[in-house]
């Protein structure tokens, strides 16, 4: 090695913040804040970790219970079990694509996987937005739903088909720019969209008279809003981050703290749903102790084995000694 370079290496490595303005001192932020965080993070990592396990337990649940009883096979229900089989598979991705890296020795950059999982979340909120959707446009229009309900089925099949050639064409074409870039930007924007009509029919509802029916199921709405809001401080988190200075060093490291936190919110509504269908419902509350093998006794009159059609075709007969029999038509 030439002496010059020698001699060159050495006054690049004695530079001071003086003779380069623009470098930043972080001199002030010892090694130990460093230590401390990492442990922290390592820490968090182990708990979500554990937290995931009790949303996978809880979501298969879910499905099981709504899969299981008749009763439970009702329009705002075949929402939420396709939102549960969509965090199932949320979760399922990056397993399978590790599998067929180690079968196939597939040799990628990462950009199929994280395409796809944006993908698999956005449909999810999608499909949490129509639960909402749909619930209060059937309450505010309740004579429509006899006539729109066979069409049903075609509502979710065009939105899985909008999606599918979403991510079959950003699969084929997609580059660096699109997966980083791109795709968190369409994603923002989709979800804020859904925030803003949220809210909207969250103050159309306060302001609407409900059947019967509609307050049956007003639990719709409520897990609409558990799913959607859920995300609104990660992404608000995030957004904070990415317009922080790190020369900040010090609020930079208390975000590093604070993130946590949004990001357990988001990861375990799935628990909170569960929690609420069995509060807010009686025949959810009914099947969770079924499934218990616990008394549902307080419940007699009603048969979760029964569904929704086959009570349509009974008339109630009510006597004056309180006995209430069902006939069929």
């Amino acid at each position: 090695m030439d002496v010059t370079e020698v001699t060159t290496e050495q006054e690049l490595y004695n530079i001071t913040l003086e003779d380069d303005p623009f470098g930043e001192d972080f001199s002030h932020v010892t090694e130990n804040m460093w230590h401390a965080l990492h442990s922290f993070i390592e820490i968090s990592i182990v708990l979500r970790l554990i937290l995931s396990l009790f949303v996978v337990a809880a979501t298969i649940f879910l499905t099981v219970v709504i899969l299981r009883f008749k009763r439970l096979k009702i329009r705002p229900n075949v929402y939420i079990l396709n939102m549960a089989l969509l965090h199932l598979t949320f979760y399922l991705i990056p397993l399978i694509y590790i599998l067929l890296h180690f079968i196939f020795y597939l040799n990628s950059n990462g950009i199929p996987l994280f395409h796809t999982m944006v993908t698999a979340i956005t449909l999810y909120i999608t499909i949490a937005f129509m639960l909402g959707v749909d619930w209060l446009f059937f309450a505010w229009k309740p004579n429509l739903e006899c006539y729109c309900i066979k069409y049903f089925k075609y509502v979710l099949l065009g939105i899985y088909s909008v999606f599918i050639l979403e991510w079959t064409a950003g699969l084929c074409y997609g580059n660096i720019e699109h997966v980083t870039v791109i795709r968190p930007l369409f994603f923002t924007i989709v979800y804020l969209i859904y925030v803003v009509v949220l809210i909207v029919l969250n103050i159309l509802k306060r302001r609407m008279s409900l059947n019967a029916s509609s307050k049956r199921t007003e639990y719709a709405l409520t897990i609409s809003n558990i799913t959607i809001f859920s995300f609104l401080p990660l992404l608000i988190f995030h957004a904070v981050m990415a317009t922080t200075a790190i020369d900040n060093i010090h609020f930079y490291l208390f975000l590093c703290y604070l993130e946590p936190f949004p990001s357990v919110i988001a990861l375990g509504h799935p628990i909170y749903i569960v929690y609420r269908l069995g509060k807010d419902d009686k025949y959810f509350k009914m099947a969770y102790s079924k499934s218990f093998k616990r008394s549902v006794r307080n419940y007699n009159d009603d048969n979760l084995d029964e569904s929704i059609d086959d009570d349509s075709s009974k008339v109630q007969v009510n006597f004056s000694n309180g006995t209430r029999i069902d006939i069929n038509k």
